[in-house]
């Protein structure tokens, strides 16, 4: 068995093995869910997809039936045969100027026009959205003319509806297929919230900034592993990869299938994730509640971290109620068919990895009455998409000063065609085992900053404890 096989069948954690039981509190934090109204309101700039969409056909629906129940509205003239024998004697075109029809109207019309006219004419809004007819005096006929050109037959009507369609004959009925959730209004939504994805630039034409540890990171990227040199990846496993790409025909497969074999075999499965919904971590954005639900995602044990810490920061670093899920993820992997869109894979990578971000930066400002920012990354995302390997970077800063709301930033490191020969496969496999490897060493890191300060609060706290108990004993 090969070693890409190897760890096709061993790396990612299967869901069912990671239950979501009855979920317990680690920790209480406000969940400021908004109407999806209020949501789109609060957009500089919304997009037409499915869900905006559908608020619109809402918010109409809601104002013709207000105007349906307001209380004695005025009635338009039934549209009789005798009515449009006037209109035909009176209208000669569809452009006919008003001032041409007052001409023609005897006087009992004039007296009808200057009595409809009163307080700015009927009320039409329920002709609202109704396309203009090509001729006003035949365009609407009588419930009895309507059943009598029924029993025409089929034909007849079918002209008809083509000639003047009704609101049901023009609405759109190619179907589309929804984003989901990450479609254009959530990345407008990311960016009103300060979270900017990979490609972003500010209306003066700035770009945001890459991290302070860029190069280092960088080349920590190309550093050389023993297991990947072309000597031991023979252009077998290449072509057994690319069978395997070819092969994608849904995102669980290419979470299933393709990823272990760029994962390689894992030291800690216990540190590995996969399909668990970030329920338990506060919200990033402001308005309606959206939680990260990486393909996949390296994090720590649990019991890595000092209990206290892990209660107090709960809301920051622990993902899930099930106690088991690694927490302070900082390293997430996002997968897609070939006919998927890639431009929500960046969405989802982008959303991950400000959160991330965000449980990173508490970990290492633990116990500071004033966060400090050092600009730099400690935490990366991945994309895979149609043998497209994309690896990122997420950094936040605090550009507007003390006491301001942080700013989070998506940098892409790198890319890689992994179906184009050995070699890129090899250099990107590589550069995926190395972020792997030193997103663990940062988050360690982290982790460890945090453990010293909760150990010398509680040394601070038992010598206090001790001053105490001597006086006591004095006394």
């Amino acid at each position: 068995m090969s070693e890409l096989e190897a760890s096709s069948q061993q790396r990612v954690p299967s869901e069912a093995t990671q239950p979501e039981p009855k979920r317990r509190e680690l920790g209480h934090h406000p969940n400021d869910v908004a109407p999806p109204a209020h949501y789109l309101d609060n957009l500089s700039k919304i997009w037409l997809t499915k869900e905006a969409l559908t608020e619109l056909d809402r918010r109409t629906r809601k104002v013709v039936s207000s105007s349906k129940s307001r209380p004695n509205p005025q009635r338009r003239r039934p549209l009789t045969r005798g009515f449009h024998r006037e209109l035909n004697r009176n209208i000669r075109s569809t452009s006919t100027p008003a001032s041409e029809f007052v001409k023609r109207c005897s006087l009992e019309s004039l007296r009808r026009v200057k009595l409809s006219a009163r307080q700015g004419g009927p009320d039409l809004l329920d002709l609202r959205g109704y396309p203009e007819p090509a001729h006003p005096s035949r365009y609407t006929m009588s419930s009895t003319q309507s059943n009598r050109r029924h029993k025409r037959g089929k034909r007849n009507s079918a002209s008809t509806s083509r000639i003047y369609p009704t609101a049901t004959s023009t609405a759109i009925t190619k179907t589309t297929k929804s984003s989901g959730a990450y479609n254009p209004n959530f990345e407008q939504r990311m960016i009103d919230n300060r979270i900017y994805p990979d490609g972003y630039e500010y209306p003066d034409g700035r770009v945001p900034p890459v991290p302070g540890n860029w190069e280092a990171i960088q080349q920590m990227l190309v550093k050389r592993r023993p297991s990947l040199s072309p000597s031991v990846f023979p252009e077998e496993e290449y072509q057994e990869f690319k069978r395997a790409n070819a092969q994608v025909s849904s995102e669980n497969k290419a979470t299933r299938n393709v990823i272990p074999m760029i994962q390689g075999i894992t030291r800690d499965e216990r540190s590995v994730g996969s399909g668990i919904p970030f329920t338990n971590l506060a919200d990033i954005m402001r308005g309606k509640s959206h939680k990260a639900k990486p393909d996949v995602y390296y994090g720590a044990r649990p019991e890595q971290l000092d209990p206290n810490v892990r209660t107090q920061l709960s809301a920051s670093i622990v993902p899930s109620t099930t106690e088991t899920c690694p927490l302070a993820p900082n390293f997430f992997v996002e997968a897609k068919r070939p006919s998927a869109s890639a431009a929500v894979a960046l969405n989802q990578a982008c959303f991950a990895g400000a959160v991330g971000a965000r449980g990173v930066h508490s970990l290492q400002t633990y116990g500071e009455d004033v966060p400090v920012y050092d600009n730099n990354g400690y935490t990366l995302s991945s994309t895979y998409h149609s043998g497209q390997l994309k690896i990122y970077a997420h950094h936040l800063s605090q550009p507007n000063g003390p006491g301001t709301d942080p700013e989070y930033y998506m940098n892409q490191l790198r890319a890689f065609a992994m179906t184009d020969n050995r070699k890129t496969l090899i250099e990107g496999i590589t550069a995926f085992r190395n972020a792997e490897a030193w997103t663990e060493a940062q988050r360690n890191a982290a982790i460890a900053h945090a453990n010293a300060i909760a150990e010398s609060s509680h040394d601070h706290n038992g010598e206090d404890d001790d001053d105490e108990d001597d006086n006591e004993d004095r006394e």
